[in-house]
């Protein structure tokens, strides 16, 4: 037997062995990639900002005069930030699990209809902070786009300064009359939607609308807030 007739005896079917096995390697290494890519985990660290809508309004009541009826302070909207840090995890090809810490503040301006009645008082400002353990479930199909709902609990803390009333004509009250600011702290709660849109492999564009403040049955003074935001998220 000639030697390139040997070589090709004892070389075909060696050869279509490693053929064969070539494509059962790639696939197991398909397979292997896909099940890294479907059970991905990535740290966020998220930013940003928006505005807030109170949608309930306050009640002080008096510090100097007892027997007055509290006075109406409607609150109105001011500017809300937020940070937070947390994680997404892949699960599923067209599906993810979120988590994380979120603390967030909005500025509360407001009015008092009193002082639109002849009377003189210096507009109140109030502040609402939070501090929420949030869950999100997230839909990652389009790439370009990931629409996603979020759950939340936590504390809330809403307060509002004092009002000093003057010019009071009623003869059994003194001219001056000071309310006492309202300071509430109760278990509080997000519900919202919201959006993330990749901007790069790791950078993305979130936008959302939610609900945040004490949970129903509150304290007396606890504002529910409706804010509007959008900020970046970078994973890593």
């Amino acid at each position: 037997m000639s030697r390139p007739a040997f070589a090709l005896l004892v070389f075909a079917p060696l050869a279509g062995l490693l053929l064969g096995l070539a494509p059962e390697a790639q696939a197991q290494q398909a397979s292997e990639t896909s099940s890294e890519d479907q059970t991905r985990r990535e740290i966020r660290v998220d930013l940003g900002g928006g505005w807030g809508i109170p949608i309930r309004n306050v009640d002080l009541q008096g510090e100097t005069v007892q027997n007055v009826e509290p006075l109406d302070v409607n609150m109105t909207s001011g500017p809300h930030a937020y940070v937070g840090m947390g994680f997404v995890r892949t699960i599923a090809e067209n599906f993810a699990l979120g988590a994380r810490v979120r603390g967030q503040a909005t500025r509360l301006r407001a009015k008092v209809d009193a002082c639109n009645d002849g009377l003189s008082c210096r507009k109140p400002d109030g502040l609402q902070w939070a501090a929420t353990v949030e869950g999100r479930i997230i839909i990652t199909a389009p790439d370009w786009v990931n629409p996603y709902l979020l759950v939340g609990l936590g504390v809330v803390q809403t307060t509002v300064d004092a009002v000093t009333v003057q010019g009071v004509q009623n003869p059994r009250l003194p001219e001056t009359i000071t309310f006492a600011g309202a300071s509430v702290v109760d278990a509080g709660g997000n519900i919202g939607i919201g959006a993330s849109l990749p901007l790069t492999d790791r950078l993305y564009l979130d936008t959302e609308f939610r609900v945040t403040g004490a949970l129903p049955g509150g304290k007396e003074n606890a504002v529910s807030i409706l804010p509007f935001t959008a900020g970046l998220s970078y994973g890593f």
